[in-house]
């Protein structure tokens, strides 16, 4: 439990930061253009900065999966939970949780910080339709992320597997991908999460983006479902 407790209150710390450091860049770089769009700069900051809650909710759904398989008490959870379809439908809704909490702090904290920095026309715009709507497509994209998160995990078992090949995938393979010509791009996971998130990807929507998101998880959910119940366990 004490380790369980460092590493929530380390992927805490490591949200704070992030979204502390993405929203003073995003608002030095709107006060440098002139005029100063307000209501685009807090759109901004809720998608970019405070998005990278949706990148830690990830991580957070993948140790939710894989913990007991690292800590060996998956055997004690079947033989509690014999149905193993429901025991992971458990952990996918802890994950969502655990993703629009992580949305919901990242987004009120971007705010706190941006709302004073950018003058006195800021505090009009927290109630606009656009950046409200834009808060809801971070909370969505990081909810959606913490199931799928619990879908790979559950696919790998191995904490570490889970985390290293989840990192390469983002970092190195996908960029590589996203590069080659022809239409790849827009089908790949995080461009489909960036255009989700209200970020201008000039190739796909909003509502594609969460159509190809939630293409992802059923497709990770399903075969996560049917390895779970075929793997043995002891």
């Amino acid at each position: 439990m004490l380790a369980t407790r460092r590493t929530l209150v380390g992927f805490g710390l490591a949200l704070l930061g992030l979204v502390a450091l993405g929203t003073a860049a995003t608002v030095v770089d709107a006060r440098n253009s002139e005029p100063v769009d307000v209501a685009r700069a807090l759109r901004d900051v809720v998608s970019d900065a405070a998005g990278a809650a949706v990148f830690i909710s990830l991580l957070l759904g993948l140790l939710v999966s894989t913990w007991e398989y690292r800590h060996r008490t998956m055997t004690h959870s079947v033989l509690a939970a014999p149905r193993r379809d429901r025991l992971l439908a458990a952990k996918a809704s802890v994950g969502f949780v655990l993703g629009l909490l992580l949305a919901a702090v990242g987004a009120v904290l971007s705010l706190a910080i941006a709302v004073p920095w950018l003058g006195s026309d800021a505090p009009g715009e927290l109630g606009g339709a656009d950046l409200l709507a834009r808060v809801g497509q971070l909370l969505a994209g990081a909810g959606l992320w913490g199931v799928l998160g619990v879908a790979v995990g559950a696919l790998v078992t191995s904490q570490v597997g889970a985390v290293i090949s989840s990192l390469v995938w983002l970092l190195i393979v996908e960029p590589v991908l996203g590069a080659l010509p022809g239409p790849v791009a827009p089908y790949l996971p995080s461009h489909a999460m960036q255009a989700l998130l209200g970020s201008d990807t000039g190739d796909l929507s909003a509502g594609g983006g969460l159509g190809i998101v939630l293409a992802y998880l059923a497709v990770f959910g399903a075969v996560a479902v049917v390895t779970t119940q075929q793997r043995d366990i002891s």
